[in-house]
C-alpha cells in the first residue's frame, strides 16, 4: 500500500499542501483544495493531515528530538499505545511514513480492526528489545484506561504486559490511567517517546521516537518519505535560483 505516497501526482500535492501551510492558509480548507484538485483518494488526504506541517512546527518539534545514543542512562517515559499501534499498523502493512517534523505517522485512523494475536506479540518484542538496546536508567510506561472494542484483554493488565515486553522489571513501570496526555505533558525530566503531535507539541522537553527505532532495529523499513518531499524540493528550487 505504501506505493499510493510514491506517485508524482501525491508528490506534487504534498509540495502544494505545504506551501500553503506556509503562507498561512487555513489547514483545514487547504488541505481539502489539494486533495480534491489532485483527486486523492482517503489515505493519501490522511497522510496529508498526519504527516506535513508547516515550518515552524517542524523545527520545534525537530529541536526537542533525540536519537538512541540520547536515551542511555535516562529515565524514558512511553505513550504505549501510540508506539504499539504504529508497529502493528506497519507489521499489517498500512501505510506508515516518515513525516515533515522526522517523526513515523501511520493511517491507522482509517481501520478499526487489528486481530491479529500475533502482531501484538511481535510489535510487544520489537519495543522491548529496543528499550534493552536503549539502555535507559528507567521506563515508564502510560498506558491507557480506556475501554478499547476488540482489542486483546491483555493490554490494561499490567502483569501480561510486562511479560509481553521481556524487560527485567527492576527498570519497568507501567502506569494505567485515563489521563495519558496529562501525564506525558506535565513530564519534567523524562524523555517522552510518542508520535501524539498534541503531545509533541505541548510537552517541555525532550522527545524521542520509539516506533521509528523500534522498526529500524528490527528491519530495514522503507517508507515514504513526506519530509525529504517537500524540503528536497525546496532546496532544488533554491540551488536553480543561485
Amino acid at each position: 500500500m505504501h506505493g499510493i505516497l510514491e506517485g508524482n501526482s501525491f508528490h506534487i500535492a504534498a509540495r502544494e499542501y505545504f506551501r500553503l501551510l506556509n503562507r498561512g492558509y487555513p489547514e483545514k480548507r487547504s488541505r481539502r483544495l489539494v486533495a480534491d484538485h489532485y483527486s486523492l483518494n482517503k489515505h493519501q488526504r490522511t497522510a496529508l493531515y498526519r504527516g506535513i506541517f508547516p515550518d515552524r512546527v517542524n523545527e520545534r518539534r525537530i529541536r526537542k528530538r533525540v536519537s538512541g545514543e540520547g536515551i542511555h542512562g535516562n529515565i524514558l517515559m512511553v505513550d504505549l499505545f501510540n508506539t504499539l499501534l504504529l508497529i502493528i499498523n506497519y507489521l499489517y502493512g498500512r501505510n506508515v511514513f516518515i513525516a515533515t517534523d522526522l517523526f513515523f505517522r501511520d493511517d491507522g485512523e482509517n481501520f478499526s480492526r487489528f486481530d491479529n494475536q500475533q502482531f501484538y506479540t511481535d510489535a510487544f518484542r520489537m519495543i522491548g528489545d529496543s528499550i534493552v538496546s536503549l539502555s535507559p536508567h528507567k521506563t515508564l510506561f502510560i498506558i491507557d484506561a480506556g475501554p478499547r472494542p476488540g482489542y486483546p484483554p491483555f493490554l490494561q493488565d499490567p502483569r501480561q504486559i510486562r511479560q509481553q515486553l521481556g524487560i527485567s522489571p527492576d527498570t519497568v513501570e507501567l502506569t494505567i490511567t485515563k489521563k495519558v496526555d496529562k501525564e506525558l505533558i506535565n513530564a519534567q525530566k523524562e524523555t517522552i517517546a510518542t508520535s501524539d503531535s498534541r503531545i509533541l507539541d505541548r510537552c517541555p522537553g525532550r522527545t524521542f521516537d520509539l516506533a521509528a527505532y523500534a522498526l529500524s532495529h528490527s528491519f530495514s523499513p522503507r517508507v515514504p518519505d513526506l519530509h525529504s518531499i517537500v524540503y528536497d524540493s525546496l532546496k532544488m528550487n533554491s540551488d536553480k535560483d543561485l
